[in-house]
């Protein structure tokens, strides 16, 4: 374990919904180089295990669904994008 509290899933999808626009990106892309590598591998490979499982899980209409997983990139990472839910 690290000293430096890895985030929750919760905490990264606050991280999304206050910095990301529709956007594709990983979850890499939403720590700064020096705070990622603070944690160890085994952390950040259970953090977005978690978190794929917690966006592909959420049922149409929670209100948490602002993410889906998108593809893979050529660095085999999880691509996720960030979509607009319009209620009418």
């Amino acid at each position: 374990m690290t000293n430096y509290p890895i985030p929750t899933v919760i905490d990264v999808l606050a991280k999304i919904k206050a910095e990301v626009e529709d956007e594709e990106f990983t979850l890499r892309d939403l720590y700064s180089t020096i705070t990622w590598n603070r944690w160890d591998k085994s952390e950040r490979l259970n953090l977005g295990r978690f978190f794929y499982h917690h966006v592909k899980n959420l049922q149409p209409g929670d209100p948490a669904r602002f993410v889906v997983p998108t593809r893979k990139n050529s660095a085999h990472q999880q691509m996720y994008k960030r979509i607009d839910i319009h209620v009418d």
